[in-house]
Parts: C-alpha cells; structure tokens; sequence
C-alpha cells in the first residue's frame, strides 16, 4: 500500500483507508480498529497522505522523505513518542529534517506525523520505503 491509499480526514482521528465511494462522500476503514464508516464529502476534507509535505526554510519535503529519514533513524535505535514534550520532539524532527521550519511546522504537527509513521510503520504500511531505500 502507498501514501497515495491512506487518507487523513478532518476532524477524524487517525488514518483511513478507502474502501468504496458515493457520491455525497466515502467509505473508508479505521487502519487502527478497521472498522468501516461513512464520511460525508460535506462535513469532512480528504487528504492522501501522498499529497502532504512538511514546510522547509526553502520549500517543503514530501511526507515520504520524512517518513524514510524516520524509518533510518529508527533502525539506529533513535525513535520518539508522540507524547514527548515540545523541545523533545523539535530536537527529534531537527535530525529527521534539519531545515525544517520552526515558524510554519508547530508541535501538534510533528506530533500528527510521529503518531502516522508509528502507526503505518506498526501495520508494516511502510514496506514500499524500505524497497525504495534498498534500491538506492
């Protein structure tokens, strides 16, 4: 599965997974708990997890670059929870993404994005990364 499948969706915790769709909205699946359930196109915005990237001094990374710098990282041992303080989490976002910027990107930020690669990397979602990673 890539970025492209897994959708975040406003004002819903978690990641989903489309399943089907209507024409007023979709059916997606609760990657954590896989439950199904329908989301209104009217009350909800949908954004593949492809489609974000983090703002940069200079432009922005793609999602997919963060996540392969994360998975780096954690195969040296360096990992971070979601609940660690501020200063932690800036201090570990530093060495996944050194230009990173500190005005644009806040804490909940870098906190949405350690809670998504723990739970893709978990469900072992990230498996294509890896392939790409052993490519180069």
């Amino acid at each position: 599965m890539s970025l492209e499948s897994v959708l975040s969706i406003s004002s819903l915790p978690g990641l989903y997974k489309m399943v089907g769709n209507r024409s007023n909205g979709l059916l997606v699946q609760g990657l954590e708990d896989q439950k199904v359930l329908f989301a209104s196109s009217r009350k909800h915005r949908f954004t593949p997890l492809e489609t974000i990237a983090i703002y940069t001094v200079e432009d922005s990374a793609p999602l997919s670059e963060v996540f392969k710098k994360m998975l780096y990282l954690e195969k040296e041992g360096k990992t971070i929870n979601s609940q660690a303080t501020g200063e932690e989490l800036r201090d570990y976002f530093r060495e996944v993404l050194p230009d990173y910027d500190e005005l644009k990107v806040h804490d909940k930020d870098i906190r949405k994005v350690i809670k998504w690669f723990g739970l893709l990397n978990e469900k072992n979602l990230l498996s294509f990364i890896e392939e790409e990673q052993k490519e180069e």
